[in-house]
This record gives C-alpha cells, structure tokens and sequence, in this order.
C-alpha cells in the first residue's frame, strides 16, 4: 500500500458492500471469557463486539517491532452470546468471508 489512508478507504469500500460486516472495538486479554453476564458486561463498558484472546499478542508484537497491522475476525459468539450457526458450518463461512475480504484490500 501507499499508505494507511488508501487502506482506510479500501476498507469504507468494504463497509458499504457487505451486510454483515462490521467494524468496531475488540477486547482482549490473557483468559477465556465465557460466561455471558461477564462478556456483556465487558461490552456495555467499553462498546465492544466481542472479548478474544488471539490479537491482543498480534498487536503487542508488531506494536513493538514498529510493524504496521490489521485485524480480521469472525466471530462465532457475540458479547451476547447470541449464536445460532453451528461451529463446523460457522469455520466454513468464516474461512470464505474472510478470504474474500482479503481479496478486496489486496
């Protein structure tokens, strides 16, 4: 990229085309958070989408070796845990999704 300003746009182009794309605050930690007062308690405080563990580590590494990044999740449970796909169809879905939104900011 040319710089941060044409992924920015790149990823606008992508807010306005998908449906269910959404883009907003991730919240991260060293613990699973499963139990769903906690999470959406966590939510309401700090206007989450969701609690992970995974990207935090991704930004702290590549914030210390001064290494630009970007973050893509699916998400299989919600601060609201209100799920209703089931996982082996949701990795499927994820898997293409995400391969697709690749494909746009390339």
């Amino acid at each position: 990229f040319e710089g941060d300003k044409e992924l920015i746009e790149k990823v606008k182009s992508l807010r306005e085309s998908k449906e269910r794309l959404f883009f907003g605050r991730i919240l991260t930690g060293d613990q699973f958070v499963s139990k769903k007062d906690v999470k959406i308690s966590l939510g309401s405080d700090f206007s989450a989408l969701c609690v992970d563990m995974e990207s935090g580590a991704v930004a702290q590494v590549c914030s210390r070796l001064n290494v630009k990044f970007l973050i893509i999740r699916s998400i299989s449970d919600s601060i609201t845990d209100e799920s209703d796909m089931e996982y082996n169809s949701f990795v499927k879905l994820a898997a293409k999704n995400s391969k697709e939104i690749l494909k746009e900011i390339i």
